[in-house]
């Protein structure tokens, strides 16, 4: 069985050799490595280059101009002739035996299943720590599952590509591709996923390693890309139009989160002003949920947009960003008991 991992590069000299080196060394050797060039300025071609010198299994595609992760992806899939589909972003590195072992979830869980979501670990290369994440509900996990007949699903869904194998057809036949948006690109993305997939199964194992507090990374950047999580936000409701009610709202629950957490970032740091951010929110369509917000994970940066004063919202905001840079492990401690109380 022939997986294809498809890796966007742009500027990433420091880390595409780590990144490279994760894949062709792996104990599963049936892979095709698409490495698809977004018109770098640095030395990433380059090395690209010698490494397809010393394996054959590696393809340079090139982009004429920068498009971005998302069209960058696309460009890839277009060579792609594996069964299963894997995203590697050019900064991350697999464990030396993650495709062997996601080839044997596969042939447990049945060879057409759409798609295996497995976990990872955050690490921190400057501070050589590591953050290890676990899912909402493990009880869905090791047992081939769908969105309709199972909606805590949504909570145990990351929007992001990276950590997931996609059977290649399904996503040719569900015509389900990335966006051009400069940053968030996967969102929609993994929204049509989880919404038109039969068949998900997820694993416990951690196969990816995710550098978090990279200085290039958009990810950090977020808040300036506001239109984007609104964008994201308006078209994720219309692809959830078709779903039971309950589903849709756990969906949306967790997309509205990020889209406020992403807005409260804008605010405070002067991309927008509050009265923009907050005339943006009341013009949100919020029927899907009930009335009584408190009992939601997007409330907390609801009331401190709405409700508090500015000069207090602001500093909550970077206490938070404060705690995050720092003290990461304190950070995801925090999250945890969040998510613990919020089940009682």
């Amino acid at each position: 069985m022939k997986i294809s991992v498809i890796i966007p590069v742009y500027n990433v000299e420091k880390t595409l050799s780590q990144t490279l080196d994760s894949v062709i060394n792996q104990t599963y050797k049936d892979l095709e490595i698409i490495c698809v060039n977004d018109a770098s300025t640095d030395s990433s071609l380059e090395i690209l280059k010698s490494y397809a010198q010393q394996d054959s299994r590696i393809k340079i595609v090139e982009n004429e101009v920068n498009s971005k992760l998302g069209p960058t992806r696309n460009h890839g899939m277009e060579f792609a002739t594996g069964e299963y589909i894997h995203f590697l972003d050019s900064d991350d590195w697999m464990e030396s035996d993650a495709y062997e072992r996601l080839v044997k979830y596969l042939e447990k869980a049945g060879k057409n299943v759409d798609v295996i979501h497995f976990l990872w670990t955050f690490v921190c290369p400057n501070k050589h720590e590591k953050f290890e994440c676990n899912y909402n509900n493990p009880d869905l996990t090791e047992k081939v599952i769908n969105i309709i007949d199972e909606p805590e699903l949504a909570y145990n869904w990351l929007r992001s590509a990276w950590n997931k194998l996609y059977r290649r057809q399904f996503l040719l036949d569900n015509n389900i591709v990335f966006n051009a948006y400069p940053c968030m690109e996967d969102i929609e993305h993994n929204i049509s996923v989880l919404t038109k997939a039969d068949s998900i199964y997820l694993i416990k194992d951690r196969l990816l390693n995710y550098r978090i507090n990279n200085p290039k990374s958009l990810v950090g950047r977020s808040y300036q890309f506001y239109d984007c999580a609104l964008k994201s936000y308006y078209t994720n409701c219309e692809t959830c139009k078709i779903l039971p009610a309950d589903t849709k709202e756990n969906i949306l629950e967790l997309e509205l989160f990020n889209l406020l957490k992403i807005l409260y970032g804008s605010f405070a740091r002067n991309v927008l002003s509050s009265r923009e951010v907050r005339n943006i929110i009341n013009n949100l369509d919020m029927t899907v949920f009930r009335k009584d917000y408190s009992n939601y994970k997007w409330y907390v940066y609801y009331n401190d947009i709405m409700k508090n004063p500015v000069i207090i919202a602001k500093m909550k905001y970077y206490l938070r960003q404060f705690v995050r840079d720092n003290f990461y492990g304190v950070f995801l401690v925090i999250k945890d008991l969040r998510k613990e109380s919020r089940k009682v």
